[in-house]
């Protein structure tokens, strides 16, 4: 123990160094803290103390904390692996993060090939292949060619990464050749009304009466055969057949009904076409030669009670008035069963597009909604009224009792008062008039009569609303003034002694040629 010693001279009254300090250097200044602690003087060796930085402890911070002993800080099985000043946790292959506490999002690396989409599942990840790959990672193409064969018509097949081509024989296209061109309408090319019959990689043209050549494009100049067929046939200048058409064909050769119903004339109906015209069959509710007229549904004024009657096609419609319903009109709408407006156990009663409530005992309103405030009329008669559904409850004061706290709790029931108290009851509380010789609150007190009195030669001895006072010895007297005379009680003194009185005793001086004790 080193003990600090404060040394004065007379002259100078200098003081010595403290045994802490080291020439002019305090315990901080050597710099004894390690590894960043930091150093507080103290006045006791070993005169500083460090405050050490996480990962060190000891006097001088000097030691590192192997924080893998305690409690693993690695989680989720990760391996804690100490190092200088803190530690190192190596984890599994699904965790990541300071403590291994972050799950490794597996997408996050792109597995997944061929723009698949990558979806992160716990610990693991699967792959939504793109349309042309399989494979756990997508990373396999299918060959469309080998699996599904998709040309048709004699295309050849080609596998693409994720996809396949087909190169398609003359007269075909479409992804998998599977659409026959159709050079009719392609190229147009037959004439004067022929027609154009479509044939795989090419066409025929079938001439129209009075035409001939590949293409139809050569007049043959003859009505023989009747080349018109509805119609009579003449013969241009140029040579050509023209055909004037009956009524209701047309075409080239008259060979064409006209279709009357393409214009759709029937406009509420069904078209049936005939030569030189057409028939409307009319849908319901509509009427004229195209169907054109609306059947008034609302002459016969079907809606009852007041109803608008709407118009509609092969219907009406009956715009009810307020209360009533169904198709015409001549149902009253029950309110109570339809919208159940009255609540609390209400009665309700069905009106013309209205309803009365008739509300249960407790409640007003409208629809019987409001509680009726019982305690409005302040029934209580002494206490608080509480507000209750139907009812009301009384609080009572303290003291009072019964439904609306009108009866007084008779205190005195029980018979507090004793010593012959009378019991006197009053509101939440009772009073006892005492007998003489009592107080208190219950009367429970003897009143002690000796303390105003002076047994002057004896002892006051209390009593119920009295006191006795017991003398001494030689005393007598209500209050024990008097001294007893023996000689005067007693005439103990024979022979005509004397008698002297003394305090409880007396004394013979005996007449002479007499003597003895006293009695």
């Amino acid at each position: 123990m080193i003990i600090r010693i404060l040394i004065f001279t007379a002259i100078f009254c200098s003081l010595l160094p403290s045994p802490f300090t080291f020439g002019n250097q305090s315990g901080c200044d050597l710099h004894p803290c390690q590894h960043g602690g930091t150093c507080n003087e103290q006045a006791i060796e070993p005169y500083f103390s460090c405050s050490c930085t996480l990962g060190f402890n000891g006097l001088k911070c000097e030691d590192d904390i192997d924080e893998c002993i305690f409690d693993n800080p690695c989680r989720h099985g990760g391996l804690c692996v100490n190092i200088f000043g803190g530690y190192e946790c190596h984890c599994g292959p699904s965790w990541e993060g300071p403590q291994c506490e972050n799950l490794v999002k597996k997408c996050a690396a792109y597995p997944c090939f061929n723009g698949a989409q990558c979806t992160d599942v716990g610990e693991d990840f699967y792959c939504t292949c793109a349309a042309g790959y399989r494979g756990e990672l997508c990373a396999d193409d299918i060959d469309e060619c080998e699996e599904i064969t998709p040309c048709l018509n004699g295309g050849t097949c080609e596998n693409l990464s994720g996809s396949y081509n087909c190169s398609c024989p003359p007269g075909y296209t479409g992804v998998g050749c599977e659409v026959n061109i159709d050079e009719c309408q392609l190229y147009s090319a037959c004439k004067n009304g022929a027609t154009c019959s479509d044939l795989v990689n090419g066409y025929a043209c079938l001439c129209a009466p009075g035409y001939a050549g590949l293409l139809c494009e050569s007049p043959t100049g003859e009505c023989n055969g009747s080349p018109c067929l509805f119609g009579s046939c003449n013969t241009s200048t140029d040579g050509r057949v023209v055909c004037t058409c009956n009524s209701g064909y047309s075409g080239v050769h008259c060979d064409m009904d006209i279709q009357e119903c393409d214009s759709s004339p029937c406009i509420h109906g069904n078209c049936v076409d005939k030569v030189a015209g057409y028939t409307c069959f009319c849908w319901d509710g509509f009427e004229g030669d195209n169907c054109q007229i609306d059947i008034d549904e609302c002459a016969p004024s079907p809606c009852s009670e007041g109803a608008t009657c709407i118009d509609g096609p092969n219907r009406f419609t009956c715009s009810c008035a307020k209360g009533f319903s169904g198709i015409d009109c001549s149902e009253d709408i029950d309110e109570c069963s339809l919208y159940q407006p009255c609540k609390h156990g209400a009665t309700c009663i069905n009106e013309v597009n209205n309803y009365t409530c008739l509300c249960a005992a407790g409640y007003e309103g409208r629809n019987c909604t409001d509680d009726i405030d019982d305690c409005v009329s302040q029934p209580c008669v002494s206490g608080t009224c509480v507000d209750q559904l139907s009812g009301f409850l009384c609080d009572c004061q303290p003291g009072w009792t019964g439904g609306v706290c009108d009866t007084n709790i008779d205190e005195c029931v029980s018979s507090p008062c004793l010593n012959g108290g009378t019991c006197v009851d009053g509101p939440n509380l009772f009073t006892c008039s005492c007998l003489e010789g009592f107080n208190g609150t219950l009367c429970e007190t003897n009143i002690d009569d000796c303390v105003a009195v002076n047994c002057h030669n004896g002892e006051c001895v209390d009593s119920v609303n009295n006191y006795t006072c017991s003398c001494d010895p030689g005393y007598e007297g209500s209050h024990c003034k008097n001294e007893v005379n023996e000689c005067r009680l007693l005439k103990p003194c024979k022979n005509n002694g004397t008698c002297v009185d003394l305090v409880d005793d007396y004394t013979c001086n005996c007449s002479l040629g007499y003597g003895g004790e006293k009695l």
